[in-house]
C-alpha cells in the first residue's frame, strides 16, 4: 500500500513536471519574434536605400535601435527606425535646443517605418518611441498575414508595449499598454495621444 502511494506521488510529480515544461516550450515558441537574425542596432542600415534617403532628409537623427522585417506581406523587408531628435524635434524645420554650442537630443524617442513601394519608398509618419531599452519585434500574433509590429521599452521603472498593424495610409495602433508612461507624454504618443 505505501508503495503505490509512492507510485502515485512520483507519477503525479512526473505529470507536473511534464506539463511544466509543455507550458514552458509553448510559451518559448509564442514569444519567440519572427525575425531572428541578429543585427548591430546600434548602427543604422546605412547601406539600405530607403534608409539613405530618409536619412537625406533627417541628417540630424541618431538611430537609436532599429530592425527589418516584411510588414505588408509583399515579399520585402521594412525598415523600422527608432531615432532621437535634438532637443526632441519631430521636423527639421523647427530650432534644435543647444548647450555650448553643441545640439542635446531631448528624451523623447521616435519611430517611424521605411515602406518600399514601387522603385521608391515611403515613411510612415513618426510615432512617439519608449525612451529606453527598445525592442522592435516582427510577430504574426493574429495567426494570419501579414505580421504585426511590436514596439516595446521602458522611462525609468515604467514599461510599455505597443502593436501595430501597417497599412496603406501608415501605422494602425491595434493595442498596448503602459507607452504613455515610457514614452514621453507630448506629441502623437502610442496611447496618450
Amino acid at each position: 500500500m505505501h508503495t503505490k502511494r509512492v507510485l502515485n506521488g512520483k507519477r503525479a510529480a512526473l505529470l507536473v513536471l511534464s506539463a511544466l515544461i509543455l507550458l514552458s516550450l509553448t510559451a518559448y515558441i509564442f514569444f519567440v519574434p519572427l525575425v531572428t537574425d541578429e543585427m548591430d542596432t546600434a548602427q543604422p542600415p546605412r547601406e539600405d536605400p530607403g534608409y539613405q534617403l530618409w536619412q537625406s532628409s533627417h541628417p540630424e537623427a541618431a538611430i537609436v535601435c532599429w530592425s527589418q522585417g516584411d510588414l505588408n506581406n509583399d515579399g520585402q523587408s521594412e525598415t523600422v527606425l527608432i531615432y532621437a531628435l535634438p532637443g526632441g524635434l519631430v521636423s527639421r524645420e523647427l530650432e534644435a535646443k543647444e548647450v555650448d554650442g553643441k545640439a542635446q537630443l531631448d528624451e523623447k524617442r521616435w519611430m517611424t517605418v521605411i515602406v518600399p513601394q514601387g522603385s521608391g519608398y515611403r515613411f510612415t509618419e513618426p510615432e512617439r518611441a519608449p525612451v529606453g531599452n527598445q525592442k522592435i519585434e516582427f510577430r504574426d500574433i493574429d495567426e494570419k498575414a501579414p505580421a504585426e509590429l511590436i514596439i516595446s521599452g521602458s522611462k525609468g521603472t515604467e514599461v510599455g508595449y505597443a502593436v501595430y498593424r501597417l497599412n496603406e495610409t501608415g501605422l494602425e495602433n491595434l493595442f498596448g499598454e503602459g507607452m504613455d508612461k515610457c514614452c514621453h507624454a507630448g506629441i502623437r504618443s502610442m496611447d496618450c495621444v
